[in-house]
């Protein structure tokens, strides 16, 4: 249940997402994350949401830094263990963070993890059209991007010649009721979390049939048919569902 303005409980008047940030803003204890959690569903029937970040162009790729999603999602459940551990020293077994807190909680045990970003989308645009080229997932423990990408050099290719070449990294975000999302770093065991990371991405590269992915566009290569919500806001995707949920918070 969300923190009520007046002490009683009610009704959420708008999604909300379970992830780190929302947690340090007092947006909801650590006893609400836990059992979010713990309402992860786990089958065909989950859905996903993925959150189109800012575009970087082809060309600044190498600095783009490296993301292990299965370091960041060790860190991250690390990070509140130590939230944990500082809440009962202070005496705030409720586990609710004020904003003074936070300060406290920062000092104490500095700053969290940012969120994961762990699919990524390449995309061209020449004559106006912008088409998704490729799909992909984060797992190096070194920079996805640094020493080229495969993908990158087909983009040599003589058809992609003047297209303005992008990356857009996103975030992942699983449906846990008809108002509540959780973050994926956030999904316990980890074994889970990386499993429905690659159906994901097999999803997305399925209904999107980017030209570059050499696998997963003949056939669904994933379990499952999942439902994935895109968040984008740069219309990039065509011929999928993409209902905007500018209303979950970030």
């Amino acid at each position: 249940m969300m923190k009520p303005n007046d002490g009683t409980p009610h009704a959420l008047s708008r999604p909300v997402i379970f992830s780190m940030e929302n947690l340090l803003a007092g947006l909801f204890s650590v006893q609400d994350l836990q059992n979010a959690i713990g309402r992860v569903a786990d089958g065909a029937d989950v859905q996903f949401a993925v959150l189109m970040g800012k575009p970087i162009a082809v060309h600044l790729s190498c600095g783009i830094p490296a993301q292990s999603f299965a370091l960041h999602h060790a860190a991250v459940n690390d990070y509140i263990n130590k939230v944990t551990r500082f809440l009962v020293n202070c005496g705030l077994e409720t586990g609710w963070l004020s904003g003074p807190d936070g300060v406290r909680l920062a000092e104490a045990i500095g700053m969290p993890p940012c969120g994961a970003q762990p699919i990524y989308f390449m995309t061209a645009e020449k004559a106006g059209m912008k088409e998704v080229v490729y799909v992909g997932r984060t797992a190096a423990e070194q920079g996805r991007f640094v020493g080229g990408h495969h993908a990158i050099t087909k983009l040599h290719a003589p058809q992609y010649d003047g297209a303005s070449k992008q990356i857009y990294q996103a975030s992942v975000l699983v449906r846990i009721s008809e108002s509540e999302w959780i973050a994926l770093e956030l999904v316990k065991p980890q074994s889970r979390a990386n499993f429905y990371l690659s159906e994901i991405e097999l999803n997305l590269i399925f209904a999107l049939q980017p030209a570059l992915n050499e696998t997963g566009r003949e056939a669904l290569a994933a379990s499952a048919a999942h439902h994935v919500l895109i968040q984008d806001p740069y219309g990039l995707v065509r011929g999928v569902d993409r209902t905007p949920i500018s209303t979950v918070r970030r």
